[in-house]
């Protein structure tokens, strides 16, 4: 509706909304409006602003990057941008850009308050209050100022100085400021004046979740446990529980008389922050625990599942065993433990774990412990060819009252079994099972159409539309940081996997190993006026500058970047947005792997992914088909009207001639090659965990036992190889 209207008229609904705090009114029209004015900085500064109010940091920075970029003389745009990077969390551009207002206004100061924020957030409160010592000198009744600073001076250590600016700032803004002056005077030790501010609230304020939580930490730092209890007591009456609610329980109950019931709120608020993937704090509190009690079978075992989760895979297999010493029958560090090594191809190691537990857990009764340790045994006796001792397994599994997770994984683990014993019409069962389990999960967790299937189909659309045609000439960034990556892609099950552990085994490269370094990339150019992927095509300069920072930030996150070596990332349907990866990126270079299109349907099908859009369409082999069928069709246009610079890689070709492969894509990559690449499957066995479900395959020395696996299936595939002929007869 808003898209027929007049320019002006659009700019003036859209400013009227923002001004009314009608934010998805307020987007609707300014996107509308920059359909036609993509250059008009002002609007795509106050857009930028709208972006930030709706808590799209990421597009707030691309739009306000481009004003500030439009309107380089524009002090107050760049100050913009230097916040919305500060929201985003990037703070090596935020920093940057601080520093750059402050080189040409060195009494900026809000600029000098957003470079002392920069230094906070990096852990650095010195610095932070050196700066914010700056900024109060310039503006002493910004209140704001006032408050960071404080903050800074706290963690710098200096609590008095803390305090100093906060009453400096209650003059200037009394009302809003109690509970921030009440906890700079329980901080500076001046525990009855932060109590007798709190007193002085109105009642409806005193009972309030956050003051009964101040005022319960100002008694207990003044040494009234009892009472700071018992305000607790009340304030868990009134709110859910919270991590911070049991840390706080747990610092009260300070006697060594009530340390188990200590620990155990602190175990609890462990838990709570694990779910909330706020790993750092978690690791912190369990160590605390852990310096009081470092028997405690328990912590140690939440501490191995903490650095799990953070891929610190050392550490969490050393706390599993920490457990178990202090605990023989600390079960969950043991199946833990076992998983673990089990998942990092330590098969033996893994053994003994769970046989020493199975010897010691007998006659305990079947609980989810039970459950864990004879699958993760049953999987073990798989991997090892014991068949029959992973059925005796299977079989246990079968008498435990299973959840739904479970109940999926004893069936995926069924159908592998069946497979191993050359049942295939058994296993196929298995696999529909399976699939059907996991695909009424997902719908109840994600209902509606699938996302990803239909971007897909889009781009189609597109293509078939003449979108490739006559598509734009390259634009080279402005004095790129570094050279364009090289991406690795395939359909799942190609065979990625396995190249990407061959390419991580050389000296000279640097390899992603399925990290969304694209996503962000995409996600910003659906914040355009026409959205992702029409918006592709009408990317200028300014916009591919910002989207390779964009693209390089998500590669920091994953991995300390040398740049020395080249980047090469390893995700398998990147293909699909091969157009937008071109655009940005005109001299990226793309290992292709293909296999025999019938082997990969058949294994698509028969793995137990974590759930996706894209991984979902494996449910059946008619949408497994489907998404195969159209990611090569897609691809090949692609490849062809874009003029890709591709070495295409045979997944048959590399296992019966590993050396010369290798040595060709080396040398398209401009790579030594290096005999070491070759001995993948003794690192996959030694080094970090592999995360996808190749884990098994490469491990073990090249051989072909994979290769024309389908026919064993081909009863299921025949109505389906028709469809995949023309494939077959080029990748099979």
């Amino acid at each position: 509706m808003m898209r027929g209207l007049p320019s002006s008229d659009l700019l003036d609904a859209a400013r009227h909304a923002r001004r009314r705090g009608e934010w998805e009114r307020a987007e609707q029209a300014y996107l509308a409006h920059l359909r036609n004015a993509w250059n008009d900085a002002e609007v795509l500064a106050e857009y930028g602003d709208v972006c930030l109010q709706r808590g799209h940091a990421q597009a707030a920075c691309w739009y306000l990057h481009r004003a500030a970029t439009l309107r380089p003389a524009a002090a107050a745009g760049h100050l913009r941008l230097a916040y919305a990077q500060l929201r985003d969390r990037n703070l090596a551009e935020a920093l940057a850009s601080f520093n750059a207002i402050l080189a040409a206004s060195p009494d900026e100061a809000h600029a000098l308050n957003g470079l002392g924020l920069c230094h906070l957030f990096a852990d650095e409160p010195a610095k932070a209050a050196a700066t914010f010592e700056r900024a109060v000198a310039i503006a002493p009744s910004e209140v704001q100022i006032l408050v960071n600073g404080a903050e800074a001076r706290l963690k710098a250590g200096d609590s008095a100085g803390a305090l100093a600016w906060i009453e400096q700032a209650v003059r200037h803004e009394s009302r809003p400021m109690v509970m921030i002056h009440a906890r700079y005077l329980r901080e500076n030790g001046q525990h009855a004046q932060a109590l007798a501010l709190l007193d002085a609230l109105p009642p409806q304020e005193r009972a309030r979740p956050a003051t009964i939580f101040e005022y319960a930490s100002c008694l207990r730092e003044s040494g009234r446990n009892a009472e700071a209890i018992d305000r607790l007591a009340t304030l868990a009456r009134i709110a859910p529980e919270s991590a911070e609610f049991h840390e706080e329980m747990g610092r009260c109950l300070a006697a060594p008389a009530v340390a188990q019931q200590r620990h155990a709120h602190w175990l609890r608020a462990a838990h709570m922050l694990l779910d909330a993937h706020k790993l750092g704090r978690a690791r912190i509190l369990l160590e605390r625990l852990l310096e009081e009690d470092g028997a405690h079978a328990q912590a140690w075992t939440l501490l191995g599942i903490v650095h799990l989760v953070a891929v610190r895979n050392e550490p969490a297999q050393d706390a599993f065993r920490r457990a178990i010493a202090a605990d023989a029958s600390a079960w969950q560090a043991y199946w833990q433990l076992g998983h673990a090594l089990e998942q990092h191809n330590r098969i033996p190691e893994a053994r003994q774990v769970i046989d020493d537990a199975m010897r010691l857990r007998t006659g305990a009764p079947a609980d989810e412990d039970d459950f864990q340790l004879h699958l993760v045994a049953c999987r073990l006796a798989r991997r090892e060819g014991r068949l029959d001792r992973a059925q005796a397994e299977l079989d246990a599994l079968s008498t435990f009252r299973l959840s739904d997770t479970s109940q999926l994984l004893t069936t995926f683990e069924r159908a592998r079994l069946l497979d191993r014993l050359e049942r295939p019409a058994d296993a196929m069962d298995a696999y529909i099972d399976g699939n059907a389990q996991a695909q009424r999960m997902w719908l109840a967790v994600q209902p509606g159409p699938n996302r990803y299937l239909a971007e897909v189909e889009e781009l189609h659309d597109l293509v078939r539309g003449g979108w490739l045609e006559n598509w734009p000439a390259p634009l080279e960034a402005n004095a790129p940081a570094e050279p364009d990556p090289v991406f690795v892609v395939g359909f799942p099950r190609s065979g990625t996997t396995l190249l990407e552990q061959i390419l991580d085994g050389n000296t000279h490269a640097q390899v992603l190993k399925e990290e969304a370094t694209a996503a962000g990339m995409r996600k910003i150019v659906d914040a355009l006026p026409d959205r992702y992927p029409r918006a592709i095509r009408h990317l200028d300069a300014i916009d591919l500058d910002f989207l390779r920072g964009v693209y390089f930030q998500a590669v920091a996150a994953c991995c300390r970047r040398d740049r020395a070596r080249l980047l090469i990332d390893k995700m398998p349907l990147q293909m699909n947005r091969a157009a937008l990866i071109q655009r940005v990126f005109p001299r990226a270079r793309w290992v292709f792997l293909t296999r025999h299109p019938a082997d990969v349907v058949l294994s698509c099908f028969q793995q137990n992914f974590t759930p996706n859009m894209a991984m979902t369409n494996f449910y059946s082999l008619d949408d497994t088909v489907r998404l195969y069928l159209r990611t090569m069709e897609l691809w090949d246009a692609f490849r062809s009207q874009l003029h890709l610079s591709v070495h295409a890689l045979s997944y048959e070709r590399l296992i019966a001639d590993p050396v010369a492969e290798t040595r060709d894509v080396c040398d398209f990559l401009g790579l030594p090659w290096q005999a070491e690449q070759l001995l993948f499957a003794e690192r996959a066995r030694t080094g970090i965990r592999i995360a996808t479900p190749s884990y098994e395959q490469v491990s073990q020395p090249l051989n072909p036992r994979a290769i024309g696996r389908w026919e064993r299936y081909r009863a299921w595939l025949e109505p389906y190889l028709p469809q995949l002929q023309p494939w077959i007869e080029r990748y099979g």
